[in-house]
């Protein structure tokens, strides 16, 4: 393959450590592979990333490569930079290459370890650190020939094998509606050779020019159009008017509603230049103009009442007002006719139906199946339906194309886990305000977060500038801080904090025009946000709600209050806190309010100040959760025994039903694991007869077959606490006998799926750990007992993993069966990252505990050595705050997850990270 023959060439990124040493290796395959005329550049950087502007630029042209080759002596180890670039490769999804040389040092480094877990990457080991050049080129050679034809064949084709619409060279006419003719020439469904599909692929317009651009004058004024409003371009109002002035010039232009048109045209102009009221204006006034006119068709009629409804309630909503009927809405009702839109509403239905069936194929097809997409034919329908939308001024139909170009995007980004399209997907839920979408997603695909880079978040910055109405503008930038605002620079993240606090408070000050519903992203976003901004400014963001008596958002501002670190906070504003505290504790409406009580319980357990004030209203005000939760929370009279008594007692009470034969279906808590808990906690040491007592209360709840799933869990994960805790009590080998005796009634449970309740399953899994725990079950059992969870459903499969947690913190590791305990890695190591975000968190937190099993432990280590490349940033904390109170933290394994964490993206694991580093003083 010659290089003249190829139409895009390939990019290149050479990773190593940067020094002399080095210097030749990387300028000699650089060299080698220039000369093979299939790569377009290479970048080998001569200098280390000296601060976060370069480190940026550095991981933004990893994400732009289309290949890394990571060049790595074992003598040397990986540097934190390298393998920052190795992690934005991995998490980019670009294809990598690795050489190791073993001449000094021939023992593996944790990176291989790392390479062999993931089962995606072939590495090669050279011996002769001379011989990198030429051995890395032979290598790489093919796989750049190879990587060449699937990266042309998968995002771009010569021919549009989905288009079943062309025009001809002859004039052909589509009728739509009575009187109205749609030129085909015109509305035809457009292919890749236009620059309006182009526009919408997120690797780039440019990417991939055609030989063949269809594209008129009109569609490239379109196309700028198109990027303003998918938020690429502000708004320009000269260019707009070209496009308005164009449309309306052309022979196909409909004569019967040219001055309708117009009118709509300039309504459209209104919007994006964020006039709403003018917007409507002009849209009613095409109303009058095209009402009662029998030339017109009732579908147009219907699509300016769309219009007029939507722009509508877009101004009742900046006035905090909804009107059950607009005008626009009793138009549509009057209408003869129902709601639909000619040849758009084919377009639209069919890209539905190519979405269907993407999903349809990557639920059924085999694992033996390779299927290669084309990019650009992923965005026709939709093209095709914006240059009708704007060839008849629809502005809803132009609206729509930011959703149906993100649900595009989403199935196209589930189907292949390519970062560019999560990165776009997750600029246009933001653009749109789409809060719901985006934290689906953000949670559901935490390795795409953690692969946005600081070029990612400045386009997304640039994004929401374009948006036309300030409000929304402003939640934008609150969506943008929720959920990337722990991935952005020191300078990104306190321009768009002082953004934030300015129009926060001035939403607050200014209560005759706030619109009610900013006040929601005002308050996610300030929660979301205490790890890393001035808690004295969210404090007092906090307390200026309850100023203002902006009381519709009381629990959010509360739950604000429950998470802020009162330790870093000045004696005077933990004053006013407790002051405000006290003030809602004498109002009716809050009494026994779930929130206020936990923004009262957290805050006395980190404020320095004197708190008797608050202890004495609380006192006052809720005596029954002065006496019950609070004490047991804070210790006030630190006898932690009559709390016990009262759940021992509850959890009698709640074996035998009501007075009228029933039993309840659900509580809101357990009382044996409140039981466990304070057992734990406080240090309770239990005598002979009161562990009795226990195990008499564990047989009566878990042998009853009316009892709740649940109760029948929390009694035996108490059974299992007190037997690790108290082996040598005498009731062990009866209680052994009495459960071994009666599966059946242990087993059966009531089920109540409704309030969230576990299935089936969890009771009989936590009755196999209660076996584990007394030594009564063999090998054989438990094997079958771990295999059958691949089957629980997701929900049952989260709970199993969290009560496996539970077992390991309660045993003694040393004690339990090495082949039992092989079994529970084993499976542990089966929870792979495309599991549920919980249950990868629990078998993490199994993990953890398993790192006490001398026998286990470095497997164990290597397992969450590789997770921190692959779970999120929570579970990613949960590993350095654990592994770090360890003596493995100083081992290579250890070693090796710090690096990870200063590596990270995320501000706050970088930041514990770096922490740790510095405290074991390495």
């Amino acid at each position: 393959m010659l290089g003249k023959d190829i139409e895009r060439k390939l990019t290149i990124f050479i990773s190593s450590k940067i020094d002399e040493r080095y210097k030749p290796i990387r300028h000699a395959l650089k060299t080698l592979l220039m000369e093979t005329g299939l790569v377009a550049s290479v970048y080998a950087f001569e200098q280390e990333a000296s601060s976060q502007n370069t480190q940026g630029a550095y991981l933004s042209e990893v994400s732009r490569s289309d290949l890394c080759i990571f060049l790595i002596d074992n003598a040397d180890g990986v540097s934190d930079a390298v393998y920052k670039e190795h992690k934005q490769a991995i998490n980019t999804g670009i294809h990598r290459l690795y050489f190791f040389c073993d001449e000094r040092i021939k023992d593996d480094i944790p990176l291989h370890s790392e390479l062999r877990q993931s089962g995606e990457t072939i590495y090669r080991t050279i011996h002769e650190f001379a011989e990198i050049p030429k051995v890395a080129y032979e290598r790489a050679i093919q796989d750049l020939l190879d990587w060449y034809r699937k990266r042309a064949g998968n995002l771009d084709s010569g021919t549009d094998i989905t288009s079943d619409v062309q025009p001809t060279a002859e004039a052909h006419i589509l009728q739509a509606g009575s009187l109205i003719t749609l030129n085909k020439n015109v509305f035809a469904r457009y292919s890749s050779k236009n620059i309006l599909v182009r526009v919408l692929n997120p690797y780039g317009e440019k990417l991939f020019p055609h030989e063949n651009d269809s594209s008129t004058s009109c569609d490239n004024l379109c196309a700028d159009f198109l990027r303003m409003v998918i938020g690429r371009k502000t708004f320009n109002i000269d260019i707009f008017t070209q496009l308005k002035d164009a449309v309306l010039s052309e022979p196909a232009v409909i004569n019967d509603i040219a001055d309708v048109l117009r009118i709509r045209f300039d309504a459209i102009a209104e919007f994006f230049s964020g006039n709403l009221n003018v917007c409507l204006t002009k849209i009613c006034e095409a109303y009058k103009l095209i009402k009662g006119n029998a030339s017109v068709p009732e579908w147009l009629v219907n699509d300016i009442a769309i219009d007029m409804r939507n722009i509508s309630d877009m101004l009742d909503q900046t006035k905090n007002q909804m009107q059950f009927s607009s005008e626009g809405q009793e138009i549509l009702n009057q209408s003869a006719e129902m709601v639909y839109y000619p040849l758009l509403d084919r377009f639209a239905v069919n890209q539905k139906s190519k979405l269907l069936k993407e999903h349809f194929e990557m639920l059924t097809e085999s694992p033996y199946t390779n299927r290669m997409g084309i990019m650009n034919g992923a965005f026709d329908d939709i093209a095709s339906c914006f240059n009708i939308a704007v060839r008849f001024g629809s502005l809803t139909n132009i609206r729509i194309t930011c959703n149906r170009y993100a649900e595009v995007l989403f199935t196209k980004y589930v189907d292949c886990k390519d970062v560019r399209l999560f990165r776009e997907l997750a600029r246009m839920y933001i653009l749109e305000q789409d809060e719901k979408s985006l934290s689906k997603v953000v949670k559901a695909y935490r390795n795409s977060v953690d692969a946005v880079t600081l070029d990612d978040i400045e386009v997304i910055i640039e994004s929401i500038e374009t948006v036309p109405f300030k409000h929304k503008q402003f939640e934008s930038v609150c969506l943008l801080l929720e959920h990337f605002g722990y991935y952005m620079s020191d300078e990104q993240y306190k321009k768009q904090e002082d953004i934030f606090f300015a129009q926060s408070n001035a939403w607050c000050e200014d209560a005759d025009s706030r619109i009610v519903s900013t006040g929601y992203f005002i308050l996610r976003t300030a929660f979301s946000i205490i790890g890393r901004s001035d808690n004295m400014h969210l404090l007092e963001l906090a307390l200026t709600f309850f100023i203002k008596c902006i009381w519709r958002f009381c629990d959010e501002t509360l739950k604000v209050l429950k998470h802020i670190d009162y330790a870093k906070c000045t004696e005077e504003i933990q004053t006013r806190v407790m002051e405000q505290l006290v003030t809602l504790l004498a109002m009716e409406n809050l009494a026994n309010n779930t929130q206020l009580n936990n923004a009262i319980i957290a805050y006395r357990k980190i404020a320095t100040i004197d708190t008797s004030a608050l202890d004495s209203a609380v006192k006052e005000k809720i005596p029954a959760f002065y006496n019950g939760v609070y004490d047991l929370e804070i210790g006030l009279d630190n006898n932690p025994q009559v709390h016990l008594d009262k759940y021992i007692n509850e959890a009698r009470q709640r074996i035998t039903p009501n007075e009228s034969g029933v039993y309840y279906s659900s509580y809101t808590y357990n009382p044996c694991d409140i039981i466990r808990s304070i057992l734990k906690a406080e240090s309770i040491w239990l005598e002979a007869d009161e562990i009795s007592e226990m195990v008499t209360l564990i047989q009566d709840t878990i042998l009853n077959e009316n009892n709740q799933s649940d109760a029948k869990e929390g009694a035996i994960l108490l059974a299992i606490y007190l037997r690790n805790t108290y082996p040598a009590h005498g009731a062990w080998e009866q209680f052994s006998e009495l459960i071994t005796a009666h599966e059946a009634e242990i087993t059966n449970a009531r089920f109540d799926s409704f309030f969230g309740g576990s299935g089936p399953n969890v009771v009989r899994y936590c009755y196999l750990l209660l076996k584990i725990s007394l030594g009564c079950t063999s090998f054989e059992e438990v094997a079958i007992g771990f295999a059958t969870m691949s089957s629980y459903s997701e929900r049952d499969f989260i709970r199993a993993l969290r009560y496996l947690g539970n077992y390991l913190s309660d045993a003694d590791i040393d004690m339990v069966d090495n082949g039992i305990l092989g079994i529970i890695l084993n499976f542990v190591l089966s929870v792979s990252e495309d599991k549920h975000s919980d249950a990868l968190y629990y078998a993490i937190v199994a993990l953890i505990e398993l790192l006490h099993a001398r026998s286990y432990a470095t497997a164990a280590l290597i397992r969450l050595s590789y997770l921190m490349v692959n779970a999120d940033s929570n579970m990613k904390v949960l590993i350095l705050r654990k592994v770090s109170k360890m003596d493995y933290i100083k081992t290579d394994i250890g070693q090796h997850i710090l690096q990870n964490g200063r590596t990270n993206n995320h501000y706050f694991v970088k930041k514990l990270a770096n922490e740790i580093t510095e405290s074991i003083g390495i």
